[in-house]
């Protein structure tokens, strides 16, 4: 098997074949045009230098740090917020029994003398 035959294989298995059908023309060029087309890459922006791939990554993690952040502090104000929720609905349910009790005996609720809408 001739050396471009083992390439266009190796091509082909590592990238399947459509994807190293695609590179062949790529990988068949020598040195200078491998070289020449590193050059267009550049000049057309299309490759990274290191300090635009590190900002690139710290983009990348940027939403994630960001939902954390977001949650821990959901989760610090619900752990301030608890006793409050907490203290105001046990208040609310006692003035409504106190409610309850005055305008209707707790005997009465849905028994018939009740005067809500179900009782009606």
């Amino acid at each position: 098997m001739s050396a471009g035959a083992q390439r266009d294989k190796l091509l082909a298995d590592l990238f399947s074949s459509r994807g190293g059908l695609s590179m062949m023309p790529i990988m068949a060029q020598d040195k200078s045009g491998i070289e020449r087309l590193e050059e267009e890459a550049k000049a057309s922006g299309l490759t990274l230098t290191d300090p635009q791939v590190a900002q690139l990554h710290g983009l990348s993690e940027a939403p994630k740090s960001m939902k954390d952040a977001t949650e821990g502090a959901s989760v610090q104000l619900g752990l301030v917020f608890v006793p409050v929720v907490a203290s105001v609905t046990a208040v609310a349910l006692h003035f409504s029994e106190a409610i309850a009790q005055q305008v209707v005996p707790r005997s009465a609720v849905h028994s018939g003398r009740c005067p809500c809408h179900l009782c009606r």
